[in-house]
This record gives C-alpha cells, structure tokens and sequence, in this order.
C-alpha cells in the first residue's frame, strides 16, 4: 500500500508585526542559503506520495527542487493550481 503524507511549509507566527518562529535547518541550498526545517522534512521525506500545501511565495517550487536532486531516481509529477 502506498503511503501518502500531507507537509505544510510557512508554520511562522507573526505578532505585532513581528516573526516569532523561523526554524532554518543545516541543509544549505546551491545558493549558499540555509532552508527551513520544514523543507529539509519534505526534501528527505521516505513516503511514496507527498502533499505541500503552502501559501504563495512559500518556496514549494524550491524545495521540490532540491527533492529531486536528492532523489533522482524517482519519478515526480508536480501540479500547481490556485
């Protein structure tokens, strides 16, 4: 049976304008930035199927990039709708 898991990227909390929580992982991109626990999560995630759900501007597209290069040998599909 194939497993399915449902990610979420941006749990951030703002008050007052503020961000109270941003958790960068030691996973560095090509760039030289370091992403987001959460993206580090879904990069090396072992499910056959995954789900991002995240807001615009969230990076998905960045962090099925560095999915993929982390996993060349699978097959993805990646669909997009608003």
């Amino acid at each position: 049976m194939r497993m399915k898991k449902t990610f979420y990227i941006g749990n951030i909390t703002i008050k007052n304008s503020q961000i109270t929580k941003v958790e960068l992982s030691d996973y560095k991109s090509d760039e030289g930035y370091f992403l987001t626990e959460e993206q580090k999560t879904i990069i090396f995630a072992k499910e056959d199927r995954i789900k991002i759900s995240a807001l615009a501007g969230a990076s998905k597209t960045n962090t099925l990039y560095y999915y993929s290069k982390e996993n060349p040998f699978k097959r993805i599909l990646y669909l997009v709708y608003n």
